[in-house]
């Protein structure tokens, strides 16, 4: 048949523009997934066997394009729905002739191929959509609107093919996503136009439910680069039914207990959060009361609002209309006998957001990355970098965290209190992702390779922290070499702690200078001091050099005592003055006085301004 006239309704199928000869037909229609069709074709009626025509003309039609065009005849609404053939089957039974089955969906199919990797810093949803449309080359009609207009830091597509991270993405924003048989549908429709459909006129049986459900729900996050918590509670239903309003106030004595769970995407303010959190509730909300009625009118479509209704004439009726429902799902069937009808299901038609599930994330597992930068521009110690899935094309993350092992503040330190190793770029380290989410990546640790690393020296016996101009703090576990604790610097300023030998040395190329409030020396034996040029000893205060033993100044040169006051040498015993000449001068007068006074020598001279005197 070309098409069907009963029930008021015809069908009609192209492919690849052809009006298809059918047998039977089933759309499946649905907000939250692809759309599938299998229609029966009564494929050469003039063969005597579909066994008669060869495979290459049959599965030639793989991939071709399908119109189904449903026509009210009374009204003349039309749906129609166009998509492509993705399976085709030759099928036989009881010895007939066969029939082909063909197998297909709508052109989202198209999206839902290879997984890949990708991530989008600092763009919003419309921006985000059209890249990702673009790059898969799919030809469609696509209203690209989404609420949500604000720049999102961002973003990561994580194993995900493209239908399902843009999936997860605009769910997590409670943004519609959808194929309404013509248009991929991104944003709120807009459809407020109403169908109407009355039990035991247009519908065939009609089904309303409801079922009790925790609403009892609050999500919370923290902004590390604002240092803000955010908390949301279940906000106020939109949109509700006379069922889902029973359903709630049962359910509320029910589930008690707050479901307090973390925000699955990060949320950067605390509207972000709220916005997150109403389109969960909605979420949840919608499950609360649903519609499921069969219908022989092929004007109810996807995403489009239908009020139903009940005869006045029923007995005791005194509420007609059941409620007015947006259609989530839709299935159409034309059967054997060329009748129309269709099986549908409605969430509450004033939900404001799709009444999907929570959005399903991808677990992301450990991944390598290079740095790119540092340069934190909030200096919170920040890094960029480049997965490896992004060296080919160049692209590059958003600014990350670096975990460490110590990290914070106390009341002396108001920063960096901790480790602060942040780094370098073309550095490679691991990303981990905070609940294993792709949109929550930090740096976990940094990786040694072939162009970087030399090992630890004999049985891992050297451990060391270096910094990229080359301060080293470096300890060595080898009892038999350089056993100790070294820090030095690129210019050869070295602290070794000799652990073998017991002994710290100093070593600087150029100054070692100690300046504290008091500077203590002891040893247990001896002090040594040499310099290749001069010794400097001041003080401004006094200088006290004291010995139980002996006190030798020794001097190749000359030795000058000088003082501004006087000079007093005593001793106990003797005191002796050596020399080749010795001269005792005072600027008034000398005194020379003992018990017994002695001046002795081959010849003495004793001259004053008068007169001299010569002792042989």
């Amino acid at each position: 048949m070309a098409s069907t006239n009963l029930d008021a309704v015809s069908v009609e199928i192209k492919v690849a523009g052809k009006v298809c000869d059918y047998v039977t037909m089933e759309l499946f229609q649905s907000v939250s997934t692809h759309h599938r069709f299998k229609i029966k074709v009564n494929y050469r009626p003039d063969k005597p066997s579909v066994w008669a025509i060869g495979p290459d003309v049959i599965f030639k039609q793989l991939g071709e394009k399908v119109s189904i065009i449903m026509t009210h005849h009374e009204s003349g609404e039309k749906t129609e729905f166009h998509g492509l053939i993705s399976d085709i089957h030759v099928e036989g039974f009881d010895g007939n002739q066969g029939f082909v089955i063909l197998e297909g969906g709508s052109p989202t199919i198209l999206l839902d191929r290879d997984p890949a990797m990708d991530c989008y810093v600092e763009q919003n949803l419309n921006t985000i959509v059209s890249d990702i449309l673009d790059k898969s080359g799919v030809k469609m009609n696509v209203t690209n609107n989404p609420k949500h207009t604000d720049i999102i830091p961002y973003v990561a597509r994580y194993k995900e093919t493209s239908y399902g991270f843009l999936s997860r993405l605009l769910r997590s924003y409670g943004e519609w996503f959808y194929y309404n048989g013509e248009t991929l549908q991104i944003g709120d429709p807009e459809i407020d136009t109403e169908s109407r459909a009355g039990y035991d006129v247009d519908l065939t049986s009609v089904n309303i439910n409801a079922t009790i459900r925790s609403l009892n729900h609050s999500t919370y996050e923290f902004d590390p680069v604002n240092d803000k918590f955010y908390y949301d509670y279940s906000g106020t239903p939109k949109g509700a039914t006379l069922g889902s309003r029973s359903a709630e106030k049962c359910s509320e004595p029910i589930f008690p207990t707050e479901a307090r769970l973390p925000s699955i995407r990060p949320a950067y303010s605390a509207m972000d959060l709220e916005h997150y959190g109403d389109a969960g509730f909605h979420r949840n909300y919608s499950q609360l009361s649903q519609m499921r009625a069969t219908s022989r009118y092929c004007g109810i479509r996807l995403g489009e609002l239908v009020v139903t209704r009940v005869p006045e004439s029923f007995p005791g009726v005194k509420i007609p209309d059941l409620g007015r429902y947006r259609i989530t799902e839709i299935t159409h069937t034309v059967n054997s006998k060329g009748q129309y009808s269709n099986t549908f299901c409605g969430v509450p038609g004033g939900t404001p957001v799709m009444p999907w599930g929570d959005a399903v994330m991808p677990v992301a597992y450990p991944e390598m990355a290079r740095v790119l930068s540092n340069d934190d521009p909030k200096n919170q110690g920040r890094v960029k970098v480049q997965f490896m899935w992004q060296e080919i094309d160049g692209g590059e993350s958003y600014w990350m965290r670096v975990q460490s092992p110590d990290a914070g503040k106390s009341e002396q330190v108001a920063k960096n209190r901790g480790f602060v190793f942040i780094p370098e770029p073309g550095d490679l380290v691991m990303v981990g992702f905070e609940q294993g989410n792709p949109d929550r990546p930090y740096v976990t640790g940094s990786l040694f390779y072939k162009a970087n690393s030399e090992g630890a020296g004999t049985d891992n016996s050297v451990k060391s922290i270096r910094t990229r101009s080359g301060h080293t703090l470096e300890f060595n576990d080898d009892e038999g070499g350089n056993w100790g604790i070294t820090i030095k610097d690129g210019n050869g300023c070295i602290l070794h702690l000799d652990t073998k030998g017991k002994n710290i040395e100093i070593t600087a190329p150029e100054t070692l200078s100690l300046t504290a409030k008091n500077v203590s020396i002891n040893a247990e034996e001896n002090v040594q001091i040499a310099a290749k040029q001069n010794i400097d000893v001041t003080a401004e205060a006094d200088i006290n050099i004291a010995a139980k033993g002996n006190l030798m100044q020794q001097t190749d040169g000359d030795l000058s005592v000088s003082a501004k006051g006087s000079i007093n040498a005593e001793a106990k015993t003797d005191v002796s003055l050596s020399g080749q000449n010795t001269t005792v001068d005072g600027k008034t007068k000398v005194t020379v006085s003992g018990a017994e006074t002695l001046v002795s020598g081959k010849m003495t001279t004793v001259q004053g301004a008068a007169h001299k005197i010569d002792v042989m």
